[in-house]
């Protein structure tokens, strides 16, 4: 695999995402939360139409699957965790169903408001945010992920991840590869594929 190590604030971004979940696993363990409050769930929620172009890859993907994420915004409406002082809003994610459209085309529908603010905790009414959105394609023992980060989702587009050919070609050895935002990274464009993220609001 040739790439070069340059620095990609997108990547960094990615990178903080994935520590701000790891903390929140880490923040459970250290305080627990005594108020866990029942979720309402939105009877009429916007939606999403998502789609998933897997382009230039030495193959097909077996498999691909995505989740959503959503937090709480404001997390000053949740209290605080008496041993370790974090305030800890509820969390969620949903699985999207994903459907195979055609070749390495795929689509999906996904809520941006599936849960109801409200004052949970009696300090105030929490709002939900999604956090992001996550693709992941699987060949044989090898996952390719890619995110679309939840503060761009509402401006539409395409978010495009890529990763190196080499790395489907060796899926026969277990391995979680992560993509990089930025084609400069892989020696040659033709080293590496990619996963595209198209989502744009659903008309209805």
């Amino acid at each position: 695999m040739n790439m070069r190590v340059e620095n990609d604030p997108l990547m960094r971004s990615r990178s903080a995402w994935l520590l701000l979940l790891g903390s929140c696993v880490v923040l459970s363990a250290c305080g627990s939360r005594d108020d866990n409050p029942e979720v309402s769930t939105n009877p009429t929620p916007r939606q999403f139409d998502v789609s998933i172009a897997v382009d230039d890859a030495p193959g097909p993907f077996d498999s691909v699957t995505a989740i959503a994420y959503y937090d709480v915004e404001n997390i000053d409406c949740a209290p605080t965790q008496p041993i370790s002082g974090a305030q800890l809003g509820p969390r969620k994610s949903i699985p999207v169903e994903v459907r195979h459209a055609s070749g390495n085309r795929y689509e999906a529908t996904m809520l941006d408001n599936p849960f109801v603010d409200q004052n949970y905790y009696g300090k105030g009414v929490c709002h939900w945010g999604v956090v992001a959105l996550s693709v992941k394609g699987t060949r044989l023992k090898r996952s390719f992920s890619a995110m679309f980060p939840g503060d761009q989702l509402r401006d539409a587009g395409t978010f495009v991840t890529y990763f190196p050919k080499q790395s489907y070609i060796d899926a026969a050895t277990p391995m979680n590869v992560p993509g990089v935002h930025n084609l400069n990274r892989f020696a040659t464009p033709d080293d590496a594929f990619s996963i595209d993220v198209t989502v744009k609001v659903a008309l209805k």
